[in-house]
């Protein structure tokens, strides 16, 4: 009797490459959407680190400019309470009798000034009074003018210096800051009637301020940012219109706000 042997049989070779392309797709579609997801967090992430870092520049801005101009004694004169003061101020910063805001000498920024309202009033920096310069009972004057300043440096850090005291980072992620200030004629009116970068000798009774955001993370594939061509063009002599290698991918926002000095309109 013959015994016939088992044919075998296999994947013929279109068979093969039909498995390879299907594999092959299958693996690039499986890629492409890992890197968009990737690229989708990355970028969301980025953008909730610019929204929160301008929200707490605009709460540590409003909470500070508020207090320029604050008298312990509303009937004492702005010049009696604020008399001139060119040493023990932080650095660039000097105030004429009277003056509660200006401009620093040189490097930008803004000088404010203002009387604690009682020994739990704390600075830019966190720092209690010292106890025995506020008195305890109100309306009564005080022997303390708190003066501070607030800068950006080349890293992108928010300053604040407290006399002549070192600046201090208090929030990272803020390229640039633009301020414009708002002025009126010196009189009794005390209007705000326009905006300007450079206020000479008018009075300041208001501001308003610009932010420039950036993100840590490099989110941006190539091209270059509208948010920062916009920027340099609203504010030629910006930092970061200065600096060649400013833009390294990050991404970009612009936060506002304007606040009226109350204090100095009363």
């Amino acid at each position: 009797m013959r015994i016939l042997a088992k044919a075998q049989a296999g994947l013929s070779m279109i068979e093969l490459m039909v498995a390879l392309a299907i594999s092959s797709f299958l693996v690039l579609g499986i890629t492409q959407l890992y890197v968009d997801n990737k690229n989708s967090f990355l970028f969301n992430t980025a953008q909730i680190e610019n929204q929160e870092n301008s929200r707490y520049t605009f709460m540590i801005l409003d909470q500070e400019l508020s207090k320029i101009g604050y008298r312990r004694r509303p009937d004492q004169s702005f010049e009696a309470a604020f008399p001139a003061v060119s040493s023990g101020a932080p650095s660039g910063c000097s105030f004429s009798a009277g003056q509660t805001i200006a401009l620093p000498s040189s490097g930008g920024g803004l000088c404010i000034r203002y009387q604690p309202r009682d020994g739990n009033e704390r600075d830019c920096l966190g720092n209690l009074p010292t106890s025995s310069a506020v008195p305890s009972t109100p309306y009564t004057s005080a022997t303390l003018t708190i003066m501070e300043k607030f800068t950006v440096d080349a890293s992108g850090n928010l300053l604040c210096a407290v006399g002549s005291n070192a600046a201090q980072t208090i929030l990272s992620g803020v390229s640039d800051i633009q301020f414009e200030y708002g002025v009126g004629p010196a009189t009794t009116d005390r209007l705000v009637e326009t905006y300007t970068a450079t206020p000479g000798a008018l009075p300041i009774r208001s501001i308003r301020y610009s932010a420039l955001m950036a993100s840590s993370l490099n989110v941006r594939k190539g091209g270059d940012s509208l948010t920062l061509s916009q920027w340099k063009t609203r504010y030629p002599s910006s930092t970061p219109n200065t600096s060649s290698s400013f833009d390294s991918g990050q991404l970009f926002q612009v936060a506002q706000g304007t606040i009226t000095f109350r204090n100095l309109l009363q």
